[in-house]
Formats: structure tokens, sequence, C-alpha cells
């Protein structure tokens, strides 16, 4: 868009995240204003923001070009939001602001202060003020359509690891001011104050933090109002799909206002739900741009925070001063029997390599607030690491390819626990993915060796074995998979393990290779079956076999009772509860017991016969489909209604060319994908790997580890999988619309 002849000079000062996905496309959209100077510590990120806008000067000191703009976009971390605002303030130049407005009330005061001496305009984006949802509930409630307000109850959560952060600032609380309470919190707590006003009295305030990084909160407090006291409950997390939805019970019904689509249902007792349409949403970008043009004018707007951002912040610290513990459903149970062996490490410090995966986590968790170790953990993306951000261990971000940042990490370490995995989501990614393993655990070891690293524990898979054998009993003498029939995983586990083995004559090293960990978190084992469950998917086959499984916790003990005692070194030690055969059938049905739904289950046939069925299935029904579908109206439509297209839709289709083309097909009142999923399910097989382990019989033998460092599963599988499903349950996974 061509800016106008009299447009106003912006900065945009930080070019991270939000700069990128939304002040980008918001600022094409807006002719009032030109961006003459993007401005970041890291000029990489500066000129690529310029060259995605179109023009702009670029800088890594915003200070000097304060005189040469006429207001400033701020959207740098938390800690420097008063820094940067206040040096355009004291200059006179007005200043948008990220939410939230400071990373304490100390310096949103000042920044204020510094806006009413210069005259200078001060705005805070807290964009859902512009949603049309919460607007026409904003104007309900001042008609009284629904009686007056009873209660609410406002949760928001999803998974943070599709944020693409530019730094791990939201990892240190001195930067971030803490978790998702001050992140997501920010937002639900500003829409209270826009609707209901700021008189508020906190009952009770829980976090899962330690005083750190929080990645679940719920809060508890009364909203006084018209002489009315609303109890208010809000829940807010990182780790959970609860979806972002705000529900008013009233006195006739309740007002559900779902952001996910915009729109407002309301509930009256014995009658059909009554859905208000308020338009269809908007991409995020476009709110942002709604508000720069407000601010831009310098017109008053309700929709665009001034001052008065500061309230959603007093309440946010009140709520960190009043903090208790949040525990979580399935903690508990009886102690480990492990611990006689923790005094010999109190002075040792540990290092766990890939902290940020399903393993890693559990094991810093378990090192650090269960045995009460000296915990060094790394990460490589920072979204993936806020679970491990809550607990006292110390955090290094570390690129595996990168030596000298492997050494940084390695050094004043005793023990180095290997829980790195190489991913690729895509075919692109596994070069890089396949040096993680390679090049990545060579940096490592390196890095041990030279520093003189006491113990190298390198946590492997029985996956390199694989999981198709003849024999009743599988141990550490069975040769692994055949190099023709192995897949990414497996592969990069068995050159990790070669590589471990050049070492062992400098280093003392052991190798563990688990078997299925399953436990709270598995993304295999729980929320990957839960959805295939959900979604129609098979996922048990007739006549299935022997699940090979070991409690997350059981394997934290192996590699405890791995650093502590010798006799493990230099061997390759399997993990597996072999004391108790679970099979697949029984597994599989406690997930679907919890979601009152019946397992796919498929015949025990060659898997290729299989696919080959399934490939002729949708072939046939797309051709009939084709043929009934010739004169529709839309070619989009035509095409979203025949399933081989969905298919290879859904595999190739991705980001935001998939969110246009929905878009379109949602903008009709028809919408061909609902139920998408299920009416592919009929063409679904089980994934190779799956397959196999569903259809072992063999049993793997952990008599090597007992005999060699003394270790025994000690959760017995009833107690293993209550824990399992009771967080299933709270993460969302569970329920059906998300």
């Amino acid at each position: 868009m061509q800016p106008c002849l009299n447009s106003k000079r912006i900065a945009v000062v930080g070019c991270g995240a939000v700069t990128q996905r939304n002040y980008l496309p918001a600022l094409k959209e807006v002719s009032d204003c030109v961006v003459e100077w993007f401005a970041d510590t890291n000029r990489l990120n500066a000129e690529q923001a310029a060259k995605e806008y179109g023009r702009g000067d670029v800088t890594s000191d915003y200070t000097q070009i304060v005189n040469k703009v006429d207001a400033a976009i701020v959207a740098v971390p938390n800690f420097l939001h008063s820094k940067v605002a206040m040096d355009f303030l004291k200059a006179g130049r007005d200043v948008l602001c990220e939410k939230p407005i400071a990373d304490n009330i100390e310096n949103a005061l000042e920044m204020i202060h510094a806006s009413r001496l210069s005259g200078a305009r001060l705005a805070v984006n807290f964009v859902r003020r512009r949603f049309e949802s919460y607007r026409a509930v904003k104007l309900l409630l001042t008609r009284s359509f629904a009686g007056k307000v009873r209660s609410i109850d406002y949760r928001e959560g999803d998974l943070l690891a599709g944020w693409p952060f530019s730094s791990s600032y939201l990892l240190d609380k001195k930067k971030s001011g803490g978790g998702v309470l001050i992140d997501w919190g920010s937002h639900k707590l500003d829409i209270l104050n826009w609707l209901f006003g700021y008189n508020w009295e906190l009952v009770s305030y829980k976090d899962d933090g330690f005083g750190r990084i929080e990645s679940n909160c719920a809060i508890d407090f009364r909203i006084k109002s018209n002489q009315d006291n609303i109890p208010c409950h809000v829940e807010l997390s990182y780790q959970r799909r609860l979806g972002s939805r705000m529900i008013l019970n009233c006195d006739s019904g309740s007002m559900v206002v779902d952001e996910s689509d915009n729109g407002i249902r309301l509930r009256v007792e014995s009658q059909n739900d009554l859905i208000i349409e308020t338009g269809r949403a908007k991409t995020y970008s476009s709110y942002f741009a709604e508000q720069i043009r407000s601010f831009i004018s310098g017109a008053s707007d309700q929709f665009l925070a001034g001052e008065d951002a500061i309230n959603s912040l007093m309440f946010i610290e009140e709520c960190y001063k009043h903090r208790h513990d949040l525990t979580y459903p399935w903690e508990g149970g009886p102690a480990s029997e492990v611990g006689q062996h923790i005094l010999r490490m109190r002075n040792k410090k540990i290092l766990v390599v890939g902290a940020s995966g399903f393993l890693g986590a559990r094991l810093a968790e378990r090192f650090a607030l269960d045995f009460g170790l000296n915990v060094r953990a790394t990460f490589h993306t920072a979204a993936r690491a806020t679970r491990i951000a809550r607990l006292p261990v110390e955090l290094v971000e570390c690129n595996l390819l990168e030596p000298s940042e492997v050494l940084r990490a390695v050094e004043g370490c005793d023990v180095i626990v290997n829980c790195a995995v190489g991913k690729a989501a895509n075919p692109n990614d596994k070069k890089i993915a396949n040096r993680v393993y390679t090049d990545g655990t060579r940096n490592l070891l390196d890095a041990a060796k030279r520093t003189g690293v006491r113990k190298f524990v390198h946590i492997s898979s029985c996956a390199v074995l694989g999981f198709k054998h003849n024999s009743n009993s599988v141990d550490e003498s069975f040769p692994i998979k055949s190099r023709y029939a192995r897949d990414f995983y497996e592969n990069g586990k068995i050159s990790q393990e070669k590589i471990v083995m050049e070492y062992a004559s400098d280093i003392p090293t052991v190798i563990l290779r688990p078997t299925l960990i399953y436990g709270p978190f598995s993304e295999e084992w729980a929320v990957d079956l839960t959805l295939r469950l959900r979604e129609g998917k098979p996922t048990l086959v007739k006549n299935g076999g022997t699940a090979n499984l070991v409690y997350i916790d059981d394997v934290a003990d192996a590699i405890l009772l791995a650093i502590d005692r010798d006799e493990g070194d230099g061997r390759t030690l399997i993990v597996n509860d072999d004391e108790e055969i679970v099979a697949w059938n029984d597994y599989v049905s406690r997930f679907a017991n919890l979601l009152h739904i019946s397992p796919n289950m498929v015949a025990a046939r060659n898997l290729y016969s299989q696919r080959l069925r399934a490939l002729i299935s949708l072939c046939a029904d797309s051709a009939k489909a084709c043929r009934d579908n010739m004169r529709s109206r839309e070619l989009l439509m035509l095409l979203a209604n025949i399933p081989i297209v969905l298919v290879v839709g859904t595999k190739f289709i991705r980001g935001e060319r998939k969110t246009r083309i929905e878009g379109s097909l949602l903008s009709t009142k028809e919408n061909p994908t609902s139920g998408m999923r299920g009416r592919l399910a009929k063409y679904e097989t089980i994934p190779r790997a799956l397959y196999e382990n569903l259809t072992c019989h063999a049993l793997f033998s952990s008599a090597l580890a007992r005999s060699t460092i003394g270790w025994k599963p000690q959760t017995k599988f009833a107690e293993g999988i209550r824990r399992t499903l009771l967080w299933t349950e709270w993460s969302g996974l569970c329920e059906e619309n998300r």
C-alpha cells in the first residue's frame, strides 16, 4: 500500500516474532504511516523486517533514531518496554507499546509519567479488544441482555511450541516478568478490565513456576461491578489444549465467547443454543492494523488501551506476590527406592542434554525436584523449554552443531546424560537432523573428553533392535536392525551408539536402551494415541502382541543408577518393565474407555497389502466423487469433497496457504471440511513402526540391567496408566471441540 503524503514517520523497535508475524503484515495495510526505521539488537532481524516491508533503514541502536521519527512501535522483550518507550516519550514521540505495558508497576508508572510530562501519546496494544465477539458482549452487557452476570469462567490453553521466538528471553523471569500469566493472562485480564472495570479482590492464585516461569496457573477472584460480587475463575496454560473461551453465567442463561470462531453462543436452560454471528474472524494482523490506524490518528478509542493498561499489570503483580503451588493431578505416589544412591551425587553437576524433550524434561524434574541434585539443562528451541524453565536448574541454550556452544554447556559438569534426538518435520530438515545424531553426538563427546567428564550416559532405544522377532525373548545379544529395514529415527540412534562406543576407552560410557516409554507428556504413547483414537484411525491389530512398556520415572531411576554404579560402564543395557506383561489391547482400551469410543482394530495381514487396499478404496471413492460433483458451483467446494484431494492436501499444503484455503471454504455456509478427519479414517493404515510395535510378541529382557546396575521397575502398570490417563484428561486431549 502506498503511503499518504502526510504519513507519520514510524520506527519499529524490536523485529522479533510478534513484529514478523503481526506488525509487518498490519503495517502494509496502513496508508497513514510509513516505517522509516527498523531497529533490533540483532541487525539481521531488522534487515529481514525491512526487506519484508519493502523499504526502511535499519539500525542496531534505536537511540540514534529517536529524533528522526514521529512515533514508535515498541515490540521488544518485556523488561525493555519501559526503557525504550521512555526514550521516545521524553523526546515527545508517540509510542504504541506491545502488551504488557511493562514488566513491573514501577516501570509502568514511569512510562505514564513521561507521557503526561511530554504530552506524547502512550498506547498499549491489547488487540483482543478489537475482536467483534468481545465488542458484542460489551454491548449485550450494557443492555443487560441475559440479566446480571453471576459467575465467569475464562480459559486459554494451547501448546507454545509453534511460536517462532527469536530469542529465549521468555525463559528468564528477569526479562519476561513471568510466564503464562503475564503473557496470555495480560490479554484475559485486560478484557475483564475493559468489560467490568477494575475493582477486583484476589481470592487465590496458584501456578507451577516455583517463583520462576510458570506454564500453568489458576486464578480465583471477585469482580465488584454495580454492587455485585462476581466470582471469576481464570485458567491459563502453555501445555494444555483448553482453547480460548469465556463463559459468562447470567440470570437467564449463559454467554459463551469462543475466540477460535469469533462467535457468541447463548445458552438458555431447556432451549436450543442461540448463535450470534459477529462476523468471520479476521486475520490477527488485521486487528493489529486497526490498532495502528487508531494510534496514528490520535483519536480517543476505547479499543486501544492507554493508561488503563496498568490495571491488568497491577493484578498480575498481586497474583505473583500471593502465589501458591499448583499441584498436578497425577503427582504423588511412593518415593523411589534409588534414593540411597543420591547422597553420592550431591556434589556432582549433571548436564541433561535435550532437556526440553519428553524424557529430558522429566529427568530434569526428577533430578532437581525429587532428588535435589545440581542440574544444568540444555535446550535448542525456547518455545519447547517452558516446562523446564520453572525448575531450579541452570538453563543453557545450546546448538549441538556448534562446538563452542557445546563446550560452554559441558564445562564444569561431572556427568552428561544425552537425551538429544534429531527431529525432522519435513524432508528438508533431515540433513540437519542427521547431523544432530552424528556431529552433535561427536561434539558432546569431544567436549566431555576435553573437560574430564566422569560419566557419559547415552539414551538410545530398543528400536535399534526392532520389534519384529521370532524369539519369545530379546536381550542385548541380538543384532541391530538391518540397514534396509530402518526408519530415520532408528538409523540415527544406531549412528549415535556407534559414535559413543568409539569414545568408551576415553570416557566411562553407558548406553541405555529403553523400550516404549509411557507416562504424562508422552507424545507417542499418550498424545498421538489419543488423537488416532479420536480420529477413528487404526490403533489395534487383531491378535495383537505384547506392549513392551516402561514408565518414564523408572527410566529416570535407571539413568540415576547408571551414573552411580560403575558396573554398567562400557555396556549397553535394555530398560523394560519385563515383570508385568501388558497386552496392547489392555493399554489402548484404557484410552478408548477414557474417550468413550471403540478403537479401530484391523486384521493382522501384510502391511503393504493393507496400504494397497486403502489406496484402491481411496481412488475408487475419489473417482465417484469427481463424477458426482462435476456440477459443483465452486472449484474449491468440488475439490474439498474428493477424498484423495483431502488426503494429498492435508499432507502437502501447510502453513499460511492452508489457512487461506480453509478460510475461503469457511466463508460459505456449506463446509465440506467438517468431519474431514472422520471421513479420511477409512483410508488410513497403521504406520510401519507402530504396526511393528502392535504385533510384537517378544518380551525385551532387562536381566542385564538388574545384574549390573541393580535396576528394576518400581511403577506397577496400574499406577503408571492411572497417572498417564489423569494427565491425558488434564491436558485437554479428551475434549472433542477445541
